[in-house]
């Protein structure tokens, strides 16, 4: 039988999962307040998340703490054009082992607008495929470093009418270097990879989006990035990393319905190459879910993601039901649980994590 690389991976998260392994969802940002002066503006927003991870699976146990402490600093001109974004965070203990600090910047970058769109120079998200899922606990995409990656760079972003009901919203962005602060696992992807570094790394996004009645929508996403990982090693290891990416997004009333489908072609993670990662792999990567809005207070959610490696001839996926309930206006309890298992072509599967994951959050 083959071995996978996998595997030895798949025994230290069963044995020692951790709540510093997930994400949290960029997109349920609290609102800004903003003090207004004839010289601009100034906002201030933030959220602190206590997180209680419950494993279900022998050999792991219970662990509660402050998952994060979340600051939000919007600062504009008078006219509004330019500005600044920065979010910065902490937490008792580092997010990831490969992180210099447990205190570090998330986003932080300044920005000029115009009718055209928006450029931004600093630190800030990759765009390739749908953001995020709105989950707390993440996904595979997420772990292996696709999702929630800021690097330092440029990009342009905007949106612009093109008739009554239909929009056109697109982004370009050009990374000279990987940023070190994504939420991959590590031995996952480049942040944790010693010997490499991901270099000029390019993406496009378009997104043409329709609309009708109150709160109906269907967004189509098509997405490509090119990078390239150079080792320290030797130039003979060097590859390029491309990904072409396309989704859609529904919206019908109260509920959010998406699908995303990712092809990545890198370099095979077989058992020959000891230098492989599952992220550097060529794979199919697969991403859907929907969120209904049941009233003022109860939102149910169920994710799934998936990835198919080619090298590592084996199928990896992760599913995330989970529910958010509003219990005042400032604070939230978030409830999921977590099933995710690697399956090899060849032999048994692997139990990646089994949990339930419980979250009360506090937006200022």
């Amino acid at each position: 039988m083959k071995r996978l690389k996998f595997l030895p991976l798949a025994m230290c998260l069963a044995l020692a999962a951790r709540p510093s392994l997930w994400a949290d969802s960029p997109g349920d940002a609290p609102t800004t307040k903003y003090v207004t002066t004839s010289r601009g503006s100034l906002g201030l927003s933030g959220s602190v998340y206590l997180y209680d991870y419950a494993p279900a699976f022998s050999g792991a146990s219970n662990n509660f703490d402050l998952y994060a402490f979340i600051l939000n600093l919007d600062g504009a001109s008078a006219d509004g054009k330019t500005g600044l974004h920065a979010q910065f965070r902490y937490r008792d203990t580092r997010l990831r082992s490969y992180y210099l600090s447990n205190v570090w910047f998330q986003e932080l970058y300044a920005y000029h607008k115009t009718p055209w769109g928006d450029a931004h120079v600093g630190k800030f998200y990759r765009k390739v495929g749908i953001l995020w899922d709105d989950s707390f606990f993440g996904n595979i995409q997420y772990f292996n470093g696709l999702k929630l990656a800021p690097n330092y760079g440029v990009e342009w972003v905007g949106s612009q009418p093109i008739r009554p009901g239909f929009d056109l919203d697109y982004s370009a962005q050009f990374f000279p270097n990987n940023g070190n602060t994504d939420g991959s696992l590590p031995g996952r992807d480049v942040d944790s990879d010693p010997l490499a570094k991901m270099r000029n790394t390019a993406t496009l996004r378009v997104v043409p989006t329709w609309t009708w009645g109150k709160s109906n929508s269907m967004a189509l996403g098509f997405s490509a990035l090119n990078a390239s990982l150079d080792r320290s090693t030797s130039t003979a290891g060097n590859f390029n990393i491309n990904q072409l990416a396309a989704d859609a997004t529904l919206t019908w009333g109260p509920s959010v319905t998406y699908a995303e489908i990712l092809r990545q072609n890198g370099e095979l993670d077989t058992t020959q190459n000891t230098l492989g990662r599952p992220a550097y792999d060529t794979a199919v990567y697969l991403l859907a879910g929907t969120r209904w809005q049941i009233n003022s207070r109860v939102n149910l959610r169920f994710n799934y993601s998936s990835a198919n490696y080619v090298g590592q001839n084996a199928r990896e996926e992760e599913y995330v039901p989970g529910a958010v309930v509003s219990l005042t206006k400032n604070l939230s309890l978030i409830a999921e649980f977590d099933y995710w298992r690697l399956l090899p072509r060849t032999g048994g599967q692997s139990l990646l994590d089994r949990s339930y994951n419980t979250v009360l959050r506090y937006d200022f």
